[in-house]
């Protein structure tokens, strides 16, 4: 399939396009050189993986154990895991959440505490309001039979 030639008008106005020089000579080929074992990987073994062992969690009765449980517990601890992005997205959502009801739990307990504290003071007040009157009713039975001995 060839191309039309360009429209004339497009190239008024254009500056000319300068000659090409001839292509540079071709690049010398690389040297190649000889294998050679390097002393420090000879040295190094090379870590061989375990086998994973098999780690089991004890559940209370009548629940049992997810899918997703069991691949875990059969991973090897070693290995490097790989979450997808969204799965990690997930992940951080889930920690946020946690996080969030965390922060949430905190208030509602300094909360808890804040009312505490004022029923406390109320009801130390009132008993102080009760023993001031035990104070007064007293004073009146003292007077009451101090009055009765002087008449009796």
């Amino acid at each position: 399939m060839d191309l039309p030639p360009p429209p004339v008008a497009v190239q008024e106005g254009l500056p000319e396009l300068p000659e090409i020089e001839a292509p540079p000579a071709p690049l010398e080929p690389l040297p190649q050189f000889q294998e050679q074992e390097s002393p420090l990987v000879a040295e190094s073994p090379l870590p061989t993986r375990e086998e994973p062992e098999e780690v089991h969690i004890e559940l209370p009765e009548g629940e049992e154990q997810s899918p997703e449980a069991e691949v875990l517990q059969r991973r090897d601890p070693v290995a490097p895991l790989f979450v997808s992005t969204d799965d990690y997205q997930a992940i951080l959502g889930g920690i946020n959440d946690v996080r969030r009801t965390l922060g949430d739990s905190e208030n509602v307990l300094a909360r808890l505490a804040e009312i505490k504290n004022a029923e406390e003071r109320i009801a130390s007040e009132w008993k102080s309001a009760v023993e001031d009157i035990e104070r007064k009713l007293n004073y009146v039975d003292q007077v009451i039979a101090k009055s009765q001995q002087a008449l009796g």
